[in-house]
C-alpha cells in the first residue's frame, strides 16, 4: 500500500521516487491497482519497506535522480 499524495498528479501513478541508502531518490516505474481515499494498492515496482516521496513532483522536471540535502 502507498499513501496517496501529490506525486500522482505529476506521474499519473506510473512512477515514484524511492529514497535509496545513500539518501538520494531514484525514479522507479510502478503499477498501481485499487485505491481508497487514503491509499493506492501497489501491484509492481516497490518492495516492502521502500521509502517513497509522495509529495508533488511538479518541480522535478524530467529528473531520473534527486539529490536530497538537509
Amino acid at each position: 500500500m502507498l499513501k496517496r499524495g501529490g506525486f500522482y498528479q505529476s506521474s499519473n501513478g506510473n512512477y515514484v521516487f524511492v529514497v535509496n541508502d545513500a539518501g538520494d531518490a531514484e525514479k522507479r516505474t510502478i503499477q498501481l491497482g485499487s485505491q481508497n481515499p487514503r491509499y493506492f494498492k501497489v501491484l509492481e515496482g516497490l518492495n516492502e519497506g521502500d521509502k517513497v516521496i509522495t509529495s508533488s513532483y511538479a518541480t522535478y522536471g524530467d529528473a531520473e535522480r534527486i539529490k536530497i540535502t538537509n
